[in-house]
């Protein structure tokens, strides 16, 4: 669709002091990706009456809209130099030379562009060769690379600056292709609903080329265009009255004598095929997608979210393919929030939760060795692994006016973590609230129960606080199962449709034949319970507690770090430094790959369900027993105080992996998993930490906010060194820490003092 064309009256204008440059596409369709409609008769040119261009093709006088009658006469062809083409455009109303220039790529339309000029920006609209109204007569090659150059030259000629680029649809692979070849020219980008995941139109050098002229000719037909706007849009605006404008609209460039041999000179080259471009994007991002898209899958809005090293994702509820067509303040109100202001300072940003949870039914299948704690309801279970065993003790202080009247009607682990709500009357508004909203997207809510699965149901001291837990006759649900025995899973997996992989085990089982190591057992289990999910039909994510252990910035070759950690880090398998332990490795082996395995099943195009994984802190807060205390990573946290030495390793091994020590409070940690549980649709891999102290920092902070406590250990790994922390991926979907960095060693030193540790 046009970037000029298509609206009935537009919005009121987006008031806003910013001013920014932009070119906006003049492609009236891209109709490559099919995202565009089309219909209407006329032939190529021949345009010029009514007071349009002349080269415009005569259906344009078909058009009926005020706005993108308006847009379409201020359309028209300029050269530039080494390029014998004329290039359509639209020349901004208003140049501004000091301001870095937006170029909204080939989809754009009507609806947005003149909020766009409105809201004081400068606007261009710009031809992607081939797909718009430049003087293509002496038929140039339609290939990636000629686009690309056409591209650079008019940048070349016309802007002359780093520029921003807005790509709708497969404009987003235009966009990245561009980048990727000329970064120079580029500032940000815009992406909204990102066609970036196709492999191109494939080796058609063997196919006889009256075959995609036949597919081109069908492209630009009636019928289909009808189809592909009805497919496009999540409710069109005019309604019936203005399909046909949206139709004409669409299909007016295809109507140009050279657009079925340049599309199909594009289609015989291979088309557009990024997918090893994608990480190679180092500008700054922001990702738009309708909820609702019909086109392509908002889940790969979360995909892409991952794989761009500095993104945004915005998500605009009851929206389709064209989010600029449909919900235009919207989108233009983030798009000027992104121009117009830098990203917000980054919040100062824990070992894992050994379960599984999953809905319709709750199952939380708990692993056979590492510390954990998980909320359930108004008790606090925690569990600390022993010889294999589970020890689990209620919290009554968590208990005390905490009342979640709902919970039998909520999934998952949003019965486990409202506990941690700050006031009683806010928790049961959101209770309510959340549960209701929730219980629309899943299907067999009448039958909403909690599965959590134990080592052993013999033991009543790990059993009884379950069941006393308030409805657990009705709802709860135990289970015996253990990770190195996993089939033992599929009976509390089975009709579930939210599943939490919480569990690592630490400690091998010597007893075991099957596995040599814990990283053996891991991962094989991490195989079982996928298919078990996949064999369940029911289950529609799986949300992982990942361990911050697997991101280190360390290189591959181990040769130095890199400057930032982010959630393209991973931790090499061979690393070693001085506080290396057989213990740690295999955790951070185990670690690593289950994860790794987890997030494959995002590339999957069939996934039967999303994938989530949560590279946790170290996790400090509160606890009211010490076998809470240990469960947490208080101990290490607070070393510098208690003169721990083996705690205190932990400190400098996270030091020396990491070049920093990652930290977040304990209820962080749990709203992190209930708000991945509450979002419509997320997958990809999130670090969740408030922030990125170094070691150094732990031992300056207790110094000086604790001066009557002597310091024993004062000695720190890696003084001096700190890396830059590059990840704001959760809270950029909207999540907030509660907890700052020196709230949760305050928390943490507090709960030592008062069970008497300090």
């Amino acid at each position: 669709m046009p970037p000029l064309l298509l609206a009935s009256a537009p919005p009121s204008p987006v008031r806003r002091s910013t001013r920014v440059r932009v070119a906006a596409s003049a492609d009236v369709g891209g109709g490559v990706n099919g995202s565009t409609t089309g219909g209407g008769g006329g032939g190529g040119g021949g345009g010029g009456g009514g007071g349009f261009p002349a080269f415009l093709p005569r259906a344009v006088e078909r058009i009926r809209d005020g706005p993108a009658v308006r847009l379409a006469k201020r359309i028209e062809r300029t050269g530039f130099s080494d390029s014998p083409i004329l290039s359509s455009c639209v020349r901004p109303l208003k140049q501004q030379q000091d301001t870095n220039p937006v170029v909204l790529l080939h989809g754009f339309d009507r609806y947005a562009y003149p909020l766009l000029e409105e809201a004081g920006l400068e606007a261009w609209a710009v031809d992607i060769l081939g797909w718009g109204f430049s003087d293509l007569e002496k038929r140039p090659p339609g290939d990636v690379a000629s686009k690309r150059e056409h591209l650079y030259q008019f940048w070349r000629s016309h802007i002359r600056r780093p520029m921003v680029l807005v790509g709708p649809s497969l404009g987003a692979a235009v966009a990245i292709d561009f980048t990727v070849n000329y970064p120079e020219a580029v500032s940000k980008l815009i992406f909204i609903s990102a066609s970036v995941y196709a492999k191109g139109t494939r080796d058609m050098s063997r196919v006889p080329r009256f075959v995609p002229y036949a597919g081109v000719s069908l492209l630009k037909s009636t019928p289909l265009r009808y189809f592909a706007t009805l497919l496009a849009f999540y409710k069109i605006p005019g309604g019936p009255a203005g399909l046909f404008d949206w139709v004409q609209i669409g299909r007016l460039h295809c109507l140009l004598p050279w657009w079925e041999d340049v599309l199909v000179d594009f289609m015989m080259n291979g088309g557009y095929n990024v997918l090893s471009q994608i990480n190679q994007v180092k500008h700054k991002c922001l990702i738009l997608w309708g909820e609702d898209d019909g086109i392509i899958s908002n889940k790969q809005a979360y995909r892409l979210h991952q794989e761009l090293p500095d993104a945004i994702l915005r998500q605009v509820r009851e929206c389709g393919h064209i989010p600029h067509v449909e919900k235009p303040r919207e989108v233009v109100k983030h798009v000027l929030d992104f121009l117009g202001t830098e990203r917000p300072e980054k919040a100062e940003q824990g070992s894992s939760l050994p379960s599984t949870v999953g809905c319709n039914a709750l199952s939380m299948l708990f692993g056979s060795d590492e510390a954990s704690q998980i909320k359930v309801g108004s008790l606090d279970i925690q569990s600390q692994a022993k010889g294999g065993k589970a020890i689990y003790s209620e919290v009554p202080r968590l208990c005390s006016g905490v009342e979640l009247e709902n919970w039998h009607r909520n999934i998952s682990l949003l019965i486990s973590c409202y506990s941690f709500l700050d006031e009683q009357q806010q928790q049961q508004q959101g209770v309510r609230h959340r549960s209701q909203r929730l219980h629309r997207n899943m299907p067999h809510q009448e039958a909403a129960a909690t599965r959590l699965t134990l080592s052993n149901l013999g033991d009543e001291e790990k059993t009884a606080p379950l069941r006393r837990l308030p409805g657990a006759a009705e709802r709860l649900v135990l289970f015996e199962a253990d990770m190195y025995n996993a089939d033992t899973f599929e009976a509390a997996i089975a009709g579930c449709e939210l599943v939490f992989l919480v569990a690592t085990p630490i400690y091998h089982d010597p007893h075991s034949t099957k596995y040599k190591n814990t990283t053996e057992a891991a991962v094989d289990a991490m195989h079982i319970i996928l298919q078990q999910c996949d064999r369940s039909k029911t289950v529609k994510r799986i949300i992982h507690t990942a361990s911050v252990t697997a991101a280190s910035p360390l290189r591959e070759d181990e040769q130095g770090y890199k400057d930032f950690i982010n959630e393209s880090c991973w931790t090499p398998l061979n690393q070693s430094h001085q506080y290396n332990t057989a213990m740690t490795d295999a955790y951070i082996s185990s670690k690593t790959l289950t994860e790794k395995l987890l997030l494959s099943c995002n590339e999957s195009k069939s996934r039967p369900f999303e994938v989530v994984t949560l590279a946790c802190a170290l996790i400090g807060g509160d606890a009211d027993t010490t076998q809470l205390y240990h469960s947490l990573s208080i101990p290490p946290i607070v070393s510098p105080l208690t003169g721990q030495e083996l705690p205190n390793n932990t400190l400098k091994f996270l030091q020396a992996l990491l070049r920093s020590v990652p930290l977040a409070h304990i209820e962080d940690i749990c709203l992190a998993h209930i708000f991945c549980m509450e979002q419509p649709s997320i997958a990809g891999r999130f670090l969740c930490a408030v922030g990125y102290p170094n070691m150094q920092d732990y031992v300056n902070h207790f110094a000086d906010k604790y001066p009557e406590i002597v310091i024993k250990l004062k000695e720190v790994a890696g003084e001096g060194v700190r890396v830059q922390a590059d990840t704001h991926k959760l809270t950029d979907l909207g999540f907030k820490y509660k907890f700052g960095v020196e709230e949760t060693l305050g928390s943490s030193v507090e709960c030592a003092k008062r069970l008497g540790l300090i």
